[in-house]
């Protein structure tokens, strides 16, 4: 089921971030590759996070780079 809130859709699946939208949250714990940052349309920047599900295939699925990264509302 899709999620319609802006900030609880992950802008990748749209399924629900399981984003807290506090520093408590497992998003501040996660890289998230640039490339896949780029990959968002700019309308889906800085909106909401990218849920661990859509991380962790893409991090699976391509070279993971440590050190070109960004964090939290992509």
């Amino acid at each position: 089921m899709e999620i319609k809130d802006d900030t609880r859709a992950c802008p990748i699946c749209g399924q629900d971030n399981g984003c807290m939208l506090s520093k408590d949250c497992w998003c501040h714990d996660v890289t998230v590759p640039r490339e896949l940052l780029d990959t968002l349309p700019k309308d889906k920047k800085k909106v909401a996070c990218i849920c661990k599900s859509c991380i962790d295939t893409y991090k699976q699925e391509n070279t993971f780079s440590p050190g070109i990264t960004d964090n939290k509302n992509i």
